[in-house]
């Protein structure tokens, strides 16, 4: 025989079930009001504290920095997400260093790396793109050879001083990492899309400029189809420039 309701109210199981249904969706809030602010907090914090986030490191300084893990080797890394990062400072202290004989720059040169050196000039540059592969323990080779006829922008490295400062243009030169000494490096990067010469198309050319004072200290790399691409040791390179201008 089904139990009749009484004018009083609820039966008791009935009351029991309710205050059950009322507990849990009580529960919930509560955990998703935790859950934001936690959330708010975390992104305060990171604001307050002007530590970059994952997808705007850019350096093994501001990956250490950030407090991601340090990997115990020589030399150390850092990961942040699925970002490495090597600490340049320790990989290239036995690396070669070039001192230019009109004292504008200086710049270490990676492990394997053979490079001729102009004559006339402090220009370093290279037409073979194997000669950039690293290679740990052989240092670095510079020879000196005579100046050519022509241009030499159709090089695969070139590395000079230009007499004027760039002026960066936002729109296709963004600031990618400091050099060791704490200058900000511009790059572009571009693809040639004629089959011309000097370079084929489909050659990748990464352009990279350190403004300082009324000079830029350039470095051109270029990547033609086919060829191993070595940019991420050319910048290895270009964090070690000191300007001495």
């Amino acid at each position: 025989m089904m139990k009749k309701l009484s004018q009083k109210g609820f039966t008791v199981i009935e009351g029991l079930l309710i205050l059950l249904i009322v507990g849990i969706i009580g529960g919930v809030g509560w955990h998703v009001h935790k859950t934001k602010d936690d959330t708010s907090n975390t992104y305060d914090n990171s604001v307050n504290t002007g530590e970059p986030s994952k997808n705007t490191i850019d350096s093994f300084e501001e990956c250490k920095k950030a407090g991601n893990p340090i990997q115990e080797s020589y030399p150390e890394r850092c990961s942040a997400g699925s970002k490495s990062f090597t600490n340049i400072a320790q990989e290239s202290k036995d690396w070669l260093q070039y001192v230019a004989k009109d004292g504008t720059y200086k710049v270490k040169l990676n492990d394997g790396w053979v490079i001729d050196k102009l004559k006339s000039s402090d220009i370093l540059l290279t037409f073979n793109n194997e000669n950039l592969k690293p290679k740990a323990g052989n240092r670095a080779l510079v020879k000196t050879v005579s100046d050519g006829p022509g241009e030499y922008y159709d090089s695969i490295l070139f590395i000079k001083v230009e007499n004027d400062r760039f002026s960066t243009d936002s729109s296709t030169e963004t600031p990618v990492f400091n050099t060791l000494s704490g200058i900000k490096v511009y790059r572009t990067k571009s693809v040639e899309d004629n089959d011309g010469q000097p370079l084929p198309k489909g050659t990748k050319r990464y352009y990279y400029a350190i403004g300082h004072k009324n000079k830029t200290f350039t470095v051109l790399y270029s990547v033609q189809p086919g060829e191993t691409d070595y940019h991420e040791e050319v910048e290895k390179v270009v964090q070690t420039v000191e300007l001495t201008y």
